[in-house]
């Protein structure tokens, strides 16, 4: 006879601390103490939590993340190359 397994619904809780700073979400383990329950997640870590709302979201301006991760390849790829033709050259002088 096969047991039949209940299965649990896993709730995320959200929390914040005494100042209104997003602390986490919390599944299956005690936040920490002193923190104090909020119904949803901030849409921004950055926003705090008073009178029963989160602050205003607004979003930083003038960061194109694209642009940066696209400078950033580039950078690594030109270290990569300029890597590899000073490899290559020590390489065919050392032979």
């Amino acid at each position: 006879m096969k047991k039949k397994i209940e299965k649990k619904k896993i709730e995320t809780k959200h929390f914040v601390n005494k100042k209104g700073a997003y602390i986490g979400g919390f599944c299956g383990v005690e936040p920490p103490k002193d923190s104090i329950e909020v119904d949803t997640p901030p849409e921004d870590a950055r926003q705090t939590y008073k009178d029963g709302q989160w602050s205003e979201y607004v979003p930083v301006k003038g960061i194109n993340t694209q642009s940066i991760l696209l400078e950033i390849i580039g950078v690594m790829s030109g270290d990569i190359s300029e890597l590899s033709q000073s490899t290559i050259g020590w390489y065919n002088e050392n032979k």
